[in-house]
């Protein structure tokens, strides 16, 4: 509970407000360039992050933004000039094809609609889980984090029987 209201109190900043839209529009700016992925425009912004931003929480929502805005405009080159990232890969099957036929704007409208939809759920599920999960994940350790990691790894393995190659 005590978090959520550090959130709220988060929420009135002008502050954080200033660097959500702002980092909105560049991140919005980069993802436009075939090519731009989250990750990459993420790394490009860290070195300013680390070094000039004094707040860590401002850090953590300018990161955040970069995030969701370059998932979500990566759908833009995929759907439009057939260019997919490795995240919008199954948008491009047919939002590309739909996009040929004239159907663009209503194709980025249901992807939009539908990740706002999903980004929504998401937080709401996510502030519902957190208080009940925060004890177990707060137990976890170095050996718990390395046996995740080799269920992980066993289930690719065992995915990719037969084609070992593609599960690398």
């Amino acid at each position: 509970m005590e978090a959520i209201t550090t959130a709220l109190g988060y929420l009135l900043d002008p502050v954080y407000w200033f660097v959500l839209l702002s980092v909105v529009l560049l991140a919005a700016l980069a993802s436009a360039i075939p090519g731009m992925n989250a990750f990459l425009v993420m790394a490009l912004a860290f070195p300013f992050i680390l070094f000039e931003v004094d707040e860590p929480a401002i850090g953590l929502v300018a990161l955040a933004t970069i995030s969701g805005v370059s998932n979500t405009l990566d759908s833009v080159p995929a759907i439009l000039i057939g260019q997919p990232s490795a995240a919008t890969q199954v948008t491009f099957l047919e939002g590309h094809q739909l996009a040929r036929r004239g159907y663009a704007a209503h194709t980025l409208g249901a992807v939009y609609a539908v990740s706002a939809l999903g980004g929504i759920v998401g937080a709401a599920l996510l502030t519902i889980a957190i208080p009940v999960a925060r004890p177990f994940v707060l137990r976890f350790g170095f050996p718990e984090i390395a046996a995740t990691g080799m269920v992980g790894i066993a289930m690719v393995i065992v995915l990719s029987r037969g084609a070992m190659v593609r599960g690398l």
